[in-house]
C-alpha cells in the first residue's frame, strides 16, 4: 500500500473526519483551548467568526495596531453562537505574557509575520499561521528556527 496522500484526498478525510473528532474531544472547562489572535482585519476577522463557533474553544485575547479593527472584532465575537468577551489590547505582546494562552493565531498582513511568530515562540504558544509564512527566506529559516528550539508546533 502507497504512504503517499495528496492535497485533495486529505482534505477530503480531514473534513469527514472533522465533525467526529470535535464532538469526542468535548473538554470540561478546564480543558478548553484558549487562543489569542493577533491581527483583527479581514482574514483575522473570518478566523474568529469560524473558531469561535466551537464550544470548547475561548477567544481570551485579540490584538490589532488599528483599534477600530480590534471594537469591531470584539462585537462580533459578543454576537458569536459562545459569545466572547476578548482582552483587547494594541500591543500583542500583552498577549503573549499570560499564562493561560495556549496558541495564536497571527493574521497581519503577511510582511508582519517574522516578528509575531518569533515572539510567540519565545513565549512557548504554538502558532497557526497562513501561507506566506514569511516575506523573505531569512525571515522564514528564523521563524523555524524559533520553532524547532521551542518545540513549538
Amino acid at each position: 500500500m502507497s504512504t503517499h496522500i495528496d492535497r485533495r484526498n486529505f482534505v477530503t478525510s480531514a473534513s469527514l473526519a472533522a465533525p467526529a473528532v470535535v464532538s469526542a474531544c468535548r473538554a470540561a472547562p478546564s480543558k478548553r483551548i484558549r487562543l489569542g489572535f493577533i491581527g483583527c482585519g479581514g482574514r483575522g476577522s473570518s478566523l474568529m467568526s469560524i473558531v469561535s463557533r466551537y464550544p470548547d474553544v475561548e477567544i481570551a485575547a485579540i490584538s490589532d495596531v488599528i483599534e477600530p479593527r480590534m471594537d469591531k472584532a470584539r462585537r462580533m465575537l459578543a454576537d458569536a453562537p459562545h459569545p466572547q468577551k476578548p482582552e483587547a489590547a494594541l500591543d500583542y505582546r500583552r498577549m503573549l505574557d499570560r499564562k493561560d494562552i495556549d496558541a495564536v493565531f497571527i493574521a497581519t498582513t503577511q510582511h508582519w509575520h517574522a516578528l509575531p511568530f518569533i515572539h510567540a515562540c519565545q513565549a512557548r504558544k504554538h502558532i497557526y499561521v497562513e501561507k506566506p509564512l514569511s516575506h523573505t527566506v531569512a525571515e522564514g529559516h528564523a521563524m523555524l528556527k524559533a520553532a524547532n528550539k521551542h518545540g513549538i508546533i
